[in-house]
């Protein structure tokens, strides 16, 4: 999945997840997975084809903007717990917040 600027962490995290669990399990490349397992990659596929064509507006803010560069602020979020770790950024204008980036 390309999505460079991670607007779609949440959704693709799982997956990023889920694949070590794999690993960890030492299963040979042509041996079933359990139905838990193949419960769980079901769900991550299905959130993964639920924003398959999703599209993302890259313009912050109204072309009736201030261009004052002085009236903007970045504000950034981060999070960590013993799987993923997140981090966000959102730029704020007057009353007006976009989404910029996250990573996980």
């Amino acid at each position: 999945m390309f999505d460079p600027l991670a607007f779609l962490s949440p959704v693709h995290i799982k997956a990023k997840i889920f694949i070590p669990k794999l690993w960890q399990l030492e299963l040979d490349w042509d041996e079933a997975l359990s139905y838990h397992l193949v419960d769980e990659w079901m769900k991550i596929l299905n959130d993964l084809n639920s924003v398959r064509n999703s599209e993302i507006n890259l313009q912050y803010f109204g072309t009736s903007s201030c261009h004052d560069y002085h009236d903007y602020e970045l504000h950034t979020f981060a999070d960590a717990s013993c799987k993923p770790y997140g981090t966000v950024i959102y730029l704020k204008h007057d009353v007006q917040t976009a989404f910029v980036m996250s990573k996980c």
